[in-house]
């Protein structure tokens, strides 16, 4: 019974985690980087806000547009909450190093602004072709409905950066300008507040960035705010009720997501294979198995082997960024980073895996740019060091939207026969690695993984059961750049495992 109890208490906090944080997203756009962005956002009287946003753009590679995506009120998966919600975006302008451009749906420095077509966001979309240069895009709009009437004050909260934006920013800063007639005192805001302007700033934004600014309501034109419903405060206040009056029926709900979200996917259709490769591990002939099978990459296959743990999330946690470092060697392997000279190059493939092209992406903004390659020194480690030690926040945001990308096997996965095969002879070569017990540091596999092997080998895929704590598996010293890209993961794994 504790046990039945235990899983109950669980299963409400892993659930309400799981579901109710988004995926961080990272640029799946290696050929354009963003070094800085400034966003204006003032204030008018009459209820509206005009936004002037500077994006200055670094292109790496030869790119033939920029778009800016704003997310629209219920599109995306909730990030974008309820007072966040606007009216309606119009007089949208762009300009081009400072040069204005017009609008066209097609042509050579010309933008368009239109909705998508899910209905996730307003989209700008600037074509302007573009290899390796940098440029400064100015786009400017109004956006009506955003500011809301909330008691005496006034609000503006703005998801200023969505979920739907495709890029990863860097150095990002918002000001906010209020009336001139509000007296800063005046003014309730998490940003610095100077005078009528409230400044928020952000080194990196992988995923989302918001800001929320409030003031009297009587510095505004009457009838100019929108008009913002509590009816949300109001259900949570029901629902905190609702827990205390019936517990029992918390408990019915409690059993069912049990039987729902973790012994039907995670163990009935498991169960049997599992036993059926236990049996096959016992045989001699099982010995032969020396690497996954065909059609599987090494990180997919740890993830189809070893499911999120509702149970026991911390259990899953410690291996995240290990399975970053698994597709470290994935790249290796592949050639998308490639030891040159000393050093490693990082390129571009074409029709990666997206956690592949995440990991790449998020490698880049920590390389050197060197006759217009992007590389790996043995100074790497050193710079990711400091992200690490400055914003491990970040860091562990990265690492949960790179682990949502590798794929999983779920729901139709076991009722195909070729995967249900799949899965028992992944899990033999498991079994086999769990009986050999070898203590190999990360540098020695991703040397191998340089010397022609693969991560599909026992003897590489084996870096993921390792039995070795953290500053073993990642030991080195050599001060060369396989020892950068060891002390990288290194410090990423300890950001990780500090935020939980």
């Amino acid at each position: 019974m504790k046990k039945i109890f235990s899983l109950f208490s669980v299963l409400l906090i892993t659930v309400c985690s799981v579901f109710c944080c988004a995926p961080v997203t990272v640029s799946a756009l290696s050929s354009q980087s963003i070094p800085e962005v400034n966003i204006n956002c003032v204030l008018n009287k009459d209820g509206t806000v005009r936004v002037t946003e500077d994006w200055t753009v670094e292109y790496i590679e030869a790119s033939n547009t920029f778009e800016r995506q704003i997310d629209i009120y219920g599109g995306t998966d909730g990030q974008m909450t309820l007072i966040q919600k606007y009216d309606e975006i119009k007089d949208v302008s762009v300009k081009i190093d400072g040069v204005p451009v017009r609008e066209a749906p097609e042509g050579v420095n010309t933008y368009v602004f239109q909705k998508s077509a899910d209905g996730k966001s307003y989209d700008i979309i600037i074509y302007s072709p573009s290899a390796q240069t940098t440029k400064k895009y100015t786009i400017s709009y109004t956006v009506t409905g955003a500011i809301k009437s909330k008691g005496s004050k006034a609000v503006f909260a703005s998801l200023i950066i969505g979920e739907t934006f495709k890029y990863t920013s860097n150095n990002v800063t918002v000001n906010v300008v209020v009336p001139e007639d509000i007296d800063s005192s005046d003014i309730i805001s998490q940003g610095d507040i100077n005078g009528n302007t409230v400044s928020f700033n952000s080194k990196r934004v992988y995923n989302v960035m918001w800001v929320e600014v409030s003031a009297p309501k009587k510095a505004f034109d009457d009838g100019a705010l929108a008009s913002y419903s509590s009816a949300a405060e109001t259900f949570g206040r029901i629902k905190k009720a609702l827990i205390k009056i019936l517990p029992w029926l918390i408990a019915v709900i409690a059993a069912a997501a049990i039987v729902l979200f973790v012994l039907l996917p995670d163990k009935l259709l498991r169960r049997p294979l599992e036993k059926n490769a236990k049996k096959l591990a016992s045989e001699d002939s099982s010995s032969s198995l020396t690497k996954l099978p065909e059609g599987i990459t090494a990180c997919r296959a740890y993830k189809m082997l070893t499911p999120y743990s509702r149970l026991n999330p911390k259990s899953t946690s410690k291996k995240v960024p290990m399975l970053f470092a698994l597709a470290v060697l994935e790249c290796i392997e592949k050639g998308y980073i490639k030891p040159e000279d000393g050093a490693f190059i990082v390129g571009t493939p074409e029709d990666a895996p997206d956690y592949i092209n995440s990991v790449l992406n998020f490698i880049k903004f920590f390389c050197v740019k060197k006759n217009n390659r992007l590389i790996i020194d043995a100074s790497f480690g050193e710079r990711l060091r400091a992200e690490c030690s400055a914003h491990y926040d970040m860091i562990t945001n990265y690492l949960i939207a790179f682990y949502s990308l590798i794929p999983s096997a779920k729901g139709k996965f076991f009722r195909n026969d070729k995967n249900k095969e799949l899965y028992e002879n992944a899990y033999v070569l498991k079994l086999n690695i769990l009986k050999n017990k070898e203590k190999k540091t990360y540098s020695d596999y991703l040397n191998g993984v340089l010397q022609g092997k693969k991560t599909s080998d026992a003897e590489i895929f084996a870096f993921m059961f390792t039995s070795l704590s953290a500053d073993k598996l990642f030991k080195s010293g050599k001060g060369d750049c396989v020892s950068a890209i060891s002390d990288a993961v290194c410090e990423m794994y300890n950001a990780f495992i500090k935020s939980k």
